[in-house]
């Protein structure tokens, strides 16, 4: 399991000068030009250039299992993630409350050996029906956690893992009262 800290602010300093990929001035993803200053565009440059590296060091991971052979799976996620400017009027970066869905919604990202899909072969072919679905990390890693791991125990609650074919949508409520879908 990986459990990213290489995005957080300042994302200049969460990749090596040699692997920026993405230039000062480039212009990505939602934005046109004009609609951004050069510095907001330098920010969000930084945090996909940070992103990009991230990404290799998952992969770097995942090749060095499947390398090593076995049953085994990689579990990558965020516990937050950042706004940069999709709601511009809200706050930029990460916040417990007055948050945007940018804020709230995180890369998750399973990766299984070829001998962990040949002996779950029922199990990891319902992984795909998570994509879509609502899921809290506070409620439903452990038990995530412990079905993807094939591990038993008295307390293991099917409907709070994300890969279960018993899997309930949890509250939507965030802590601090407000309807996740309500945000924007």
């Amino acid at each position: 399991v990986l459990h990213r800290a290489g995005m957080h602010p300042t994302y200049d300093f969460r990749f090596p000068p040699e692997r920026k990929t993405f230039a000062d001035n480039d212009i990505t993803g939602l934005y046109r030009r004009g609609e951004l200053s050069d510095a907001q565009i330098r920010k969000i440059n930084a945090y996909d250039n940070a992103m990009t590296y991230n990404n290799a060091n998952v992969r770097a991971v995942i090749d060095a299992v499947a390398k090593n052979g076995g049953t085994a799976y990689v579990l990558t996620l965020s516990d937050h993630s950042q706004q940069l400017y999709e709601v511009p009027e809200a706050f930029q970066g990460h916040a417990p409350t007055g948050g945007t869905r940018f804020m709230y919604d995180i890369p998750f990202f399973v990766w299984l050996s070829p001998e962990y899909r040949e002996r779950n072969r029922e199990f990891a072919a319902t992984l795909p029906a998570g994509r879509k679905r609502f899921w809290k990390m506070d409620e439903g890693l452990g038990h995530s956690l412990a079905e993807l791991s094939r591990i038993n125990f008295g307390g293991f609650r099917p409907e709070r893992s994300i890969f279960s074919k018993e899997y309930r949508e949890p509250d939507a409520k965030l802590g601090d009262g407000t309807d996740y879908f309500s945000l924007p």
